[in-house]
């Protein structure tokens, strides 16, 4: 829910800003959104936390008989954030991609020092927190381009809105491909976890490498190149302009990237993880 308003608030924004220029007259659409997506999340949030136990069992049925707790623990902790990358959907509206970037850089930092500094002591749970106060730090960072651009945040939920209207309309298919991703991947550890020791980690680095090209290109190219389409609704040429740029940019850096992967994986795994505690 929370990366599908994301999406639908950002062409929505971007149209509203390019209409208005530097005189911000608010975006209701996006706050009511914003509302919508934070009390629906908060809600499912608290549901998710009451059902863990038995949900738990879904995501790791290989894991979860023989869980002390910490399964548990770790779904209820880390429920508690809610939709804060909405911010970043405003900011992209408005063009504005610095701050939005460099939200990963205090997050991880919080990550590494709950590992470093209270995982000796409180163990995989530190993560768990350091997760929750990570994501709280990348909020702060996102409220600030919206103090110092001064964009005007209606404080007025408008169910009726055209822009609410407009992004109501584009979530369900976004939630659908959303969820289609998500339950691969939760299948993908669900039965990992009845392999064998370590299949979990290395289905999810495993990943992480796969993804990487996708996160580092495609992922980086969109954030500017989604808020300057949808701001060229209604204008053909442009949009296949801006469509024909993209996708040639992409491929012309990710048909090596991929080529890499699929013929020396095991060189590229043991130049990412072939250090520590990693064996063959």
């Amino acid at each position: 829910l929370g990366t599908s308003l994301t999406r639908a608030v950002t062409p929505v924004v971007a149209r509203e800003a390019e209409a208005e220029g530097d005189d911000c007259q608010g975006h209701p659409g996006w706050w009511t959104a914003t509302v919508v997506g934070t009390v629906g999340l908060g809600v499912v949030g608290v549901l998710l936390g009451l059902a863990a136990a038995p949900i738990s069992v879904v995501l790791a049925p290989g894991l979860a008989g023989n869980d002390d707790g910490t399964l548990v623990l770790l779904v209820r902790v880390t429920v508690l954030v809610a939709a804060t990358a909405l911010l970043a959907g405003l900011a992209h509206g408005h063009g504005v991609f610095r701050w939005v970037a460099l939200q990963g850089i205090p997050f991880n930092l919080v990550m590494i020092a709950a590992a470093g500094l209270l995982g000796p002591r409180y163990g995989i749970a530190a993560l768990a927190w350091g997760f929750v106060v990570g994501s709280l730090l990348r909020m702060l960072l996102q409220l600030w381009p919206a103090w110092r651009h001064r964009w005007r945040l209606t404080t007025r939920v408008d169910l009726r809105s055209s822009g609410w209207r407009e992004i109501a309309g584009m979530v369900p298919a976004l939630m659908l491909g959303q969820a289609v991703v998500n339950v691969s991947t939760i299948g993908d550890r669900a039965v990992a976890s009845t392999v064998q020791e370590g299949a979990v980690s290395a289905i999810f680095l495993g990943w992480r490498l796969t993804n990487l090209p996708e996160t580092l290109v495609v992922a980086a190219l969109m954030a500017p190149l989604y808020p300057a389409m949808g701001a060229a609704a209604g204008r053909p040429r442009e949009l296949r302009a801006l469509l024909h740029r993209g996708t040639g940019v992409t491929l012309t850096i990710l048909v090596p990237v991929v080529a890499a992967l699929a013929v020396v994986p095991d060189r590229v795994v043991a130049l990412a993880f072939g250090r520590g505690s990693f064996d063959d």
